[in-house]
């Protein structure tokens, strides 16, 4: 370790003398902890989305006659959602925009190909509502965008009510013990009150063939907008483990309960896997994965062309940097195709150089943002059994920007490795064992 700060020391010292000192804005604002899509609904017999109150689509149009790109929509806010939160989730953008609602500024991204959640209760009012996106003509990270972002339009985007407190997020974490497998999971728990608030958080973890294996209940205390992690562990037997040959999936409900009222309900899918790293090659739950890579773009994956390339011998997908349809998570977790997380980041139209004017990942003034990109792809992936890695980066030289973005992913998570074709042999990639790279598409 001692060797690898002494490392970023120096590298940190080139990068300042090589690059320009002029320190772009600050990579977000007003913009939520990123987390996987979060549909929570009224009860568990209503799970379909056309009947759920607590989300409701917002449709973009484009604002005619403005010097800059910009998008409206209008939203109608119900009484039933008073006393609650009320976020505004957009799938993607064609670049980096500032988001107003009512007229009053809610929060930006300096990029537009990941999903972002903003809060948005101080800023809505019951009834009638107006959202703007903004899309500024100079963006601050354009030289790390050399990627396809859709022409215009505005991704899916929706508006999602939760409870003061709600469930943020959810994760696993599986370890082999005595023959079988211990699970660990976790559900987040978030408070937006300004005061010290309680409520009980009730799971309910299924089998594949809907018998409750784990049950129960746990009280939370949380201070003021305070965050806290409710966990509990299950032992998984070893032939229900998450696999390619058997994508099997446990469903995990859960509940909030504040003042003996129940304010929400979640399901979501699970599955249980292990993912260890050994002399360059991957196990999954203890056997070895010949890494066959299959490269797509984020976007345009179906069913059939999955099924395609999982029986022509590609083991692992690996999106192409940009905009990734959320969905392909879950259909490569229940089809049982393994996935590479793909950060939205390439530059290679800098070029290779690290000197001033070159490649902007060994630029300081770019560090926030790619710590931020590498970060916010991980928290949007790292809950699915498909995912078994991370890539930093496609087509882009290596610097500071991506040495930081290692060792903050690193400080999140070990298990899983982090893929980084560019680093020529450098600390900031795992060494993974690729038997090919080949394109899907």
């Amino acid at each position: 370790m001692r060797k690898i700060v002494t490392l970023l020391a120096l590298f940190s010292l080139a990068a300042a003398f090589g690059q320009s000192a002029d320190t772009p804005a600050a990579p977000a604002s007003g913009r939520e902890p990123a987390r996987p899509r979060t549909i929570p609904v009224q009860r568990f017999d209503l799970p379909a989305e056309e009947s759920n109150s607590y989300l409701r689509p917002v449709t973009w149009r484009p604002v005619a006659g403005s010097a800059e790109t910009r998008f409206e929509a209008d939203c109608s806010i119900p009484f039933a959602w008073a006393n609650r939160q009320v976020l505004l989730r957009i799938a993607s953008a064609p670049s980096g925009y500032e988001l107003t609602v009512n007229g009053r500024r809610a929060g930006h991204v300096r990029h537009g190909a990941l999903p972002a959640e903003f809060n948005l209760t101080k800023l809505l009012r019951e009834g009638s509502n107006r959202l703007e996106l903004r899309i500024p003509e100079f963006q601050p990270d354009a030289s790390l965008d050399d990627f396809a972002h859709p022409a215009t339009g505005i991704g899916v985007s929706e508006l999602i009510s939760q409870p003061t407190i709600r469930i943020r997020d959810c994760f696993v974490i599986t370890r082999p013990l005595d023959g079988n497998y211990l699970a660990e999971v976790g559900i987040v728990v978030k408070s937006d009150a300004l005061n010290r608030k309680q409520a009980r958080i009730h799971y309910d973890l299924k089998s594949p063939s809907g018998l409750s294996v784990k049950s129960g209940f746990e009280d939370i205390a949380l201070s003021m907008r305070g965050e806290d992690t409710l966990r509990f562990t299950v032992a998984i037997p070893e032939n229900e483990l998450w696999s390619p040959d058997t994508p099997t999936r446990y469903r995990l409900q859960l509940r909030t309960q504040t003042a003996g009222r129940y304010t929400e309900y979640q399901t979501r899918l699970v599955g249980f896997r292990t993912i260890e790293m050994r002399d360059g090659e991957l196990l999954l739950n203890g056997r070895p994965v010949e890494l066959r890579l299959g490269t797509f773009d984020g976007t345009s994956l179906t069913a059939t062309r999955l099924e395609n390339a999982k029986y022509g011998g590609t083991t692992v997908l690996l999106p192409l940097p940009g905009p990734v349809d959320e969905s392909i998570y879950d259909l490569c977790d229940e089809m049982g195709m393994l996935l590479i997380a793909q950060t939205p980041l390439r530059s290679a139209r800098s070029g290779e150089s690290r000197r001033k004017g070159g490649n902007p990942t060994n630029d300081p003034a770019h560090t926030p943002s790619c710590i931020d990109r590498t970060e916010s792809a991980y928290r949007l992936s790292q809950y699915h059994p498909s995912v078994i890695g991370f890539s930093l980066a496609r087509d882009a030289s290596n610097g500071i920007g991506l040495y930081e973005s290692y060792l903050n992913l690193k400080r999140l998570e070990e298990q899983r490795p982090i893929f980084y074709p560019e680093a020529g042999g450098e600390w900031n990639s795992d060494p993974l064992r690729i038997i090919e790279i080949k394109s899907i598409d």
